[in-house]
């Protein structure tokens, strides 16, 4: 614990920041993620409104969570409280609404002459970019807007604290160079968080909330709590060799012959297992899929078009808007986790009945679930947007134009695939919710480019299905999710089962 003076200092709020989120991106990333989710929705539902509504509630909880943070090394979910919660939110309206008031002013004052400057014939001649006067109307206020924010900044955080508002904005206006420093550090972090696919915002908006908490408790003289390492988590230990069964001893004369030794008993419908090397083998996996597919072939279809037909009937067109919420939520809470949870299943028996399919750890599985698409749909869905904003206008009618920047982004799908395609895996086998994150990306990572040969192998196999009137899905789809239940065992250096006639059996 240290005690700060009442002079901001920005690279220390920084770095504390950082090492801060870094220590806690279990509760932040998630946090993060939430408010994205509710300003999607909210903006389908009410437009342009919700930006309002998302920004003053995701501001205030932001700023209480933030200075419970500055002392609390380890922040957890079930330790966060809100004791002033109306008063934060109070205080975000009121920084509303100075920033409307602020913006009104401007127009007020600079759109006559704008107006007049750029459009005095009824019409817009075409003009540089550093020449046209609408680019300098909006750098001005700009600029405005980034002079006077850090006389708000304290005022959430500080109705957070109970602290007085006005005493807080007296603060603030002491420190105002050093709130600039701060703010353009802020703004530099928010921009390369944004270039990452938006991805990095999970983390760079937490760190500036973290920093401006940070300076509010050093301008207000208050202590801070100094963030601790995490303890890392154990990694899995490899399992032994079963031992093998003995035959029973040559009976001595007058025992009886026909007695069997214990603990002989081996379960037929288990798969013989060894242990994952933690390398994961595509050839393998694809060898092991099969043996098991055609072993189980009956429960793997039946589950497979079951899932087929939830997922046709929750993203049904005739459906409208309602498709683009039930379809979502459909997927990722009744088809992963029960998919998931099969194919671990497959892997643990040769045989097993639908019944058994049922997940052991659902809520786990689905918010995982939830922050593997999260990471993963900005790809797909920012490439073939980028590329189509810098097509020329010129571009010959005919051009197979969709179909190119639709390969992109599948193509920039797969390339990141295997960050994340072991987390729900790890997330269905037990692990927590930051267990799964954190392990399935490091074993990910390990195993870059197994994992993506492995993505590239199921996505050739899934299109080849589709091709056949889609009924070759109800083969495909299954050997996919083996294969890569396959993958994930020997990534975690579990117990891998084994196809006793596989020519795969080899170590080396």
């Amino acid at each position: 614990m240290t005690a700060n003076p009442k002079t901001i200092n920005a690279r220390a709020a920084f770095e504390w920041s950082i090492r801060t989120v870094l220590n806690n991106w279990a509760i932040w990333v998630p946090l993060t993620l939430v408010a994205f989710l509710a300003w999607v929705v909210l903006w389908a539902l009410l437009q342009f409104y919700s930006h309002l509504i998302v920004f003053m509630l995701a501001s205030a909880l932001f700023a209480i969570v933030a200075l419970q943070q500055t002392q609390q090394p380890r922040l957890r979910l079930t330790e966060l409280a809100f004791p002033r919660a109306f008063q934060t939110l109070g205080a975000t309206a009121v920084v509303e609404l100075i920033g409307f008031l602020s913006f009104a002013l401007w127009l007020g004052i600079a759109a006559p002459s704008f107006a007049a400057l750029v459009d005095p014939y009824g019409e817009r001649p075409p003009t540089p970019l550093y020449a046209d006067p609408a680019a300098w109307f909006i750098l001005g206020g700009f600029v405005a807007f980034v002079v006077l924010a850090p006389l708000c900044s304290f005022l959430p955080l500080a109705a957070a604290d109970g602290y007085g508002l006005l005493a807080a904005t007296k603060r603030a206006a002491a420190n105002w160079l050093r709130l600039m420093a701060l703010e353009a550090l802020s703004l530099l972090t928010l921009l390369i968080g944004a270039v990452c696919i938006g991805v990095g915002l999970l983390v760079a908006v937490p760190i500036v909330v973290c920093a401006f908490a940070h300076a509010y408790c050093q301008a207000v003289g208050r202590t801070v709590e100094e963030p601790t390492e995490p303890t890392a988590p154990t990694e899995p230990t490899e399992p032994t060799e079963p031992e093998k069964p003995t035959p029973a001893p040559t009976p001595a004369p007058g025992e009886n012959p026909y007695a069997q030794a214990s603990n002989t008993y081996l379960d037929p419908q288990a798969w013989p297992t060894e242990p994952g090397t933690g390398r994961v083998r595509v050839g393998r996996a694809f060898s092991w899929a099969w043996a098991a597919f055609t072993g189980n072939w009956a429960t793997c279809v039946q589950l497979t078009f079951a899932f087929l037909v939830i997922s046709v009937v929750a993203g049904n067109p005739l459906l409208f808007i309602v498709a683009l919420f039930l379809f979502p939520a459909v997927w990722f809470v009744v088809v992963v986790p029960f998919a998931v949870s099969a194919a671990l299943r497959q892997t643990d028996r040769i045989t097993f009945s639908i019944g058994e399919a049922k997940p052991l750890h659902f809520a786990q599985t689905v918010v995982v679930g939830l922050f593997a698409a999260a990471i993963s749909w900005p790809v797909p869905s920012a490439v073939p947007w980028g590329l189509h904003q810098t097509l020329p206008w010129d571009v010959p009618e005919g051009t197979p134009m969709g179909p190119i920047t639709l390969g992109i982004g599948l193509l920039c799908y797969l390339a990141v695939s295997p960050l994340w395609a072991l987390m729900p895996f790890f997330a269905a086998d037990g692990s927590g919710i930051g267990q799964a994150i954190g392990r399935g990306f490091r074993r990910g990572v390990r195993n870059y480019f197994p994992l993506l040969a492995l993505a590239l192998a199921c996505t050739v196999l899934n299109i080849l299905g589709a091709a056949v009137l889609g009924l070759g899905l109800l083969v495909t789809i299954p050997l996919s999710l083996l294969a890569y239940a396959h993958a994930y065992r020997e990534a975690s250096r579990g117990p891998v089962p084994v196809n006793k006639h596989s020519t795969y059996r080899s170590r080396n």
